[in-house]
């Protein structure tokens, strides 16, 4: 259900701050479009999607809130196109050539996390929003959804290619170790965000070396004698 203002201008909205403004023009509607989701961000990073309108979006933007609609038809599409403009740049950071080692995979992750401890507004909005999206109303639901079956499918391909080709044990579940890993990156960041000690980058990587201790296969010896 959305709140009020979400859809329409307010009444009683017309006042000093919003007298002057123009509505949003095609020459400036790219700029204006990367502004509005960056306080979009805030926004929802804060509040959540229930939590936010609109019109307040609008008015710090400097747009009207029709002219906030014409970009992005509703609140719910304001939050999508916040979401695949700020987190579909994560898949493309593991879409890369299988790892040579069996480890490379958890190095990549380890940076990634690394990284997403610069980027508190991010993290935030991700954790909020994934929290709130268990909930199938919601209008992230099901893009959560696929986001984190195409994250297990991704992980999941890269170690199975590691495991045929010898380099992790035949035993490893490579579908639960692609499960879990995920799980691992997103509870740390809740921690990291109740408790900014928290080194994500380090805790991960901890765990990413006994992973590698264990789960890579022993390198074969071909000059070996055979075990009778």
């Amino acid at each position: 259900m959305t709140k009020p203002g979400d859809q329409a201008q307010p009444r009683g909205s017309h006042g000093a701050a919003a007298r002057g403004r123009r509505p949003v023009t095609n020459s400036r509607g790219q700029l204006t479009r990367g502004q509005i989701l960056e306080i979009a961000k805030a926004h929802f990073g804060q509040g959540g999607f229930r939590g936010v309108s609109t019109a307040a979006i609008a008015a710090e933007a400097g747009v009207t809130n029709p002219g906030l609609l014409h970009h992005f038809q509703s609140k719910a599409g304001l939050l999508m196109a916040l979401l695949e403009t700020r987190f579909g740049r994560d898949d493309e950071i593991l879409l890369t050539e299988p790892s040579t080692d069996g480890t490379e995979l958890l190095t990549r992750l380890g940076n990634l996390v690394e990284e997403n401890q610069g980027q508190r507004a991010d993290v935030l909005l991700f954790s909020v929003l994934l929290a709130e999206s268990v909930s199938e109303e919601h209008p992230s639901h099901e893009y959560f959804s696929q986001r984190f079956r195409r994250a297990r499918e991704l992980l999941h391909g890269h170690l199975e290619d590691a495991q045929q080709r010898g380099i992790i044990k035949a035993e490893v579940d490579t579908h639960g170790l692609a499960t879990a890993l995920l799980a691992l990156m997103d509870g740390l960041q809740y921690q990291w965000l109740i408790d900014e000690t928290v080194d994500m980058a380090g805790s991960f990587r901890a765990v990413a070396s006994l992973l590698a201790d264990s789960m890579v296969a022993a390198p074969h010896d071909p000059d070996a004698e055979p075990v009778s």
